[in-house]
């Protein structure tokens, strides 16, 4: 089932500093049944998986939050999965559309 996060929801899961993981991050939950469910609702590209399309991973500083970016088909516009590291599941994904928030 696909968790659409609010902004203040999505924003809650950031710290100051996000660290690019991107090299660096172990796999705590397997995404791979939540990224069919995007491809499915068209919210992702259709080879995200066969073709392992991720664009970056950022921790918060608490070590608490990865936010795992998937493209699109507008270069703009992002989707972020957000893992919960603590509870090792996910907690949701947020829309970025990096030409409108500004603030994030």
């Amino acid at each position: 089932m696909l968790i659409e996060l609010s902004p203040e929801e999505f924003i809650s899961t950031m710290s100051a500093e996000m660290q690019d993981v991107t090299e660096t991050a172990d796999p705590t939950v397997d995404i791979t049944g939540y990224v069919a469910e995007l491809i499915a609702a068209g919210l992702v590209l259709p080879d995200t998986i066969e073709e392992d399309l991720i664009e970056i991973i950022y921790r918060n500083e608490e070590e608490t939050f990865d936010h795992i970016l998937l493209p699109t088909d507008d270069e703009n516009i992002f989707i972020a999965i957000v893992i919960d590291l603590e509870e090792e599941s996910i907690r949701g994904h947020y829309r970025m559309d990096l030409a409108e928030d500004q603030d994030i």
